[in-house]
């Protein structure tokens, strides 16, 4: 019986460090699988900020366009009212003409 008793203990005991054996192993695969997730998102933050880094330049290069076309639009109203005067005075120029040469 003792034998037997002994011989039951010793399997339990095997059986034991097996099951420990395997949970180790499981332990080690998720703390490698953890490591990883953890490069990932370190690596996916870094995207996003460089990616947000991106964004806020092309916002400020838009912000600097939009600015630059209002500037271009304000010259083109003041070119275009430069050139209705300019037309304005040759009309009263010619008409000053017409009627020099008419009175003549």
């Amino acid at each position: 019986q003792a034998s037997g008793a002994s011989a039951e203990g010793d399997a339990l005991r095997q059986d034991f460090e097996a099951r420990l054996r395997e949970r180790e192993a499981n332990l080690a695969a998720a703390q490698k699988e953890l490591a990883q997730l953890r490069s990932q998102s370190a690596q996916s933050g870094a995207a996003v900020q460089a990616l947000e880094a991106r964004l806020a330049e092309r916002e400020a290069s838009l912000a600097e366009a939009q600015k630059e076309v209002s500037q271009l639009q304000s010259q083109l109203g003041g070119a275009i009212g430069s050139v209705d005067a300019a037309r304005l005075n040759m009309q009263m120029q010619i008409e000053e003409m017409t009627a020099a040469l008419v009175a003549e």
